[in-house]
């Protein structure tokens, strides 16, 4: 049985040699590749001006898919800063300049009773707080008001558990006052007396 190139010869034959008679055929009918051929039959990309804009675009989406976009911990960076810078900032009004101390002994503050007495600023009585700084309302300026505000506070931290009780006064606090503030806290028995200073360097 005979073949030709792109022909088969009818006549008896098998399955078998008709898939062998247009293998041979598709073979030799596909002619080579040339180097002066128009078209490259192996080259899969596109070529041109289309062509480069769209690898340009699927350079472009490659790119920006291996990049993390950064903005959103940026965000979250400042936040957290500005919310430690504000947290870390005291309230000036609540502070109390102590007098620098020479000798002394730390008291547990857990165990204390707080005082404050603030300087009012001009005449009259110093402002009183039951509490660590000046926190709150002070108390009345009559003194007999005071001196049974103080006595009851004592009487409940002891109450309470508690066994000491710490004056903090500021240093333009005349003496006349803290001692008067003094005097009625030392009233409760059994509870000890601290005047708050600084601790000199």
């Amino acid at each position: 049985m005979g073949t030709a190139v792109g022909t088969v010869r009818w006549g008896k034959c098998t399955t078998e040699e008709l898939h062998r008679m247009n293998k041979e055929t598709f073979w030799q009918a596909e002619a080579p590749w040339e180097p002066d051929d128009p078209v490259d039959p192996l080259q899969t990309a596109p070529t041109g001006s289309g062509a480069e804009s769209i690898l340009g675009v699927q350079e472009t989406v490659r790119e920006s898919a291996d990049q993390l976009d950064m903005t959103p911990m940026i965000d979250c960076v400042f936040l957290l800063l500005i919310f430690f810078v504000m947290g870390a900032i005291p309230d000036w009004e609540k502070l109390v300049e102590l007098p620098p101390a020479r000798h002394g002994v730390a008291a547990d503050p857990r165990q204390s009773v707080f005082i404050t007495v603030a300087d009012r600023g001009g005449p009259g009585p110093a402002r009183v707080y039951l509490a660590d700084g000046k926190v709150g309302s002070p108390l009345p300026d009559n003194p007999q008001q005071q001196q049974a505000a103080i006595i009851q506070a004592v009487q409940t931290g002891r109450h309470q558990g508690k066994t000491a009780v710490l004056l903090k006064a500021e240093r333009s606090v005349r003496h006349a006052e803290v001692a008067r503030i003094a005097q009625a806290a030392s009233q409760v028995p059994n509870m000890k007396l601290y005047l708050a200073v600084l601790e000199s360097d």
